[in-house]
């Protein structure tokens, strides 16, 4: 462990021993992170192993922030945190399951994820502009991001959408046990739950289920014409 390391694990200790009024008025999330800091995807068990000290402390402070503190300063994919934190905690734990199973994975993810915005993007883009003409969504409107049913609709299906995307091209780069396995994390992570109300969350994964195999084959024809 580095000596900056250290340092950041001695200041979370004092910061996690603060009053609660202390910890609260003195801190916001962003503060669980310094400016530059810099963790990329690990691409190896070897780079997990080395990114598992640096994520462990700064998302308890997340953690401790959002039980302590009131959490509507926090994003909507920070409110299953809980989850994310537990799933850390058992992918750093060398002897579990995750962890195994996850090495086997983690080089082809990997690559996926550096490429995986500029294939979704057009697909999202496109599936998106029919969402919005099916609900008949004005841009231009002043509410466009009040609670209306329509506009929750409409970026559940965002998420949704490049969620599944991204199994899509894992799926063709590296394989449908790893795609399932990708896509297992993400709902084992409530990553839908988070984005999706009730009712909502039903409609856009039939819709979803519809959508993807598409998304598939198109993948896979870039895949192949790239290596013509």
């Amino acid at each position: 462990m580095t000596i900056f390391s250290f340092i950041l694990l001695v200041a979370f200790g004092v910061l996690c021993s603060a009053t609660e009024d202390e910890f609260c008025n003195q801190r916001r999330p962003a503060h669980c992170f310094t400016p530059d800091l810099k963790v990329g995807f690990p691409d190896s068990v070897e780079a997990l192993d080395k990114t598992c000290p640096i994520l462990i402390p700064r998302l308890k402070c997340l953690l401790d922030f959002k039980n302590k503190c009131s959490d509507s300063d926090l994003p909507p994919h920070f409110k299953n945190l809980e989850k994310v934190f537990d799933l850390l905690m058992e992918a750093c734990d060398k002897e579990s399951k995750f962890h195994k199973e996850l090495s086997l994975h983690l080089p082809c993810t990997e690559e996926v994820l550096m490429s995986h915005r500029n294939k979704c993007k057009p697909m999202v883009k496109e599936a998106l502009e029919k969402v919005k003409i099916d609900l008949n969504l004005d841009f231009e409107a002043e509410n466009i991001f009040s609670d209306d049913e329509d506009w929750a609709k409409y970026m559940c299906m965002s998420e949704a959408l490049h969620m599944s995307c991204f199994v899509a091209s894992t799926s063709v780069r590296c394989g449908e046990k790893t795609g399932d396995y990708v896509e297992s994390v993400m709902n084992r992570i409530g990553l839908m739950d988070v984005h999706c109300p009730g009712q909502t969350l039903e409609e856009v994964k039939a819709e979803i289920e519809v959508i993807q195999p598409e998304m598939k084959r198109r993948i896979a024809a870039e895949e192949i014409n790239s290596q013509n």
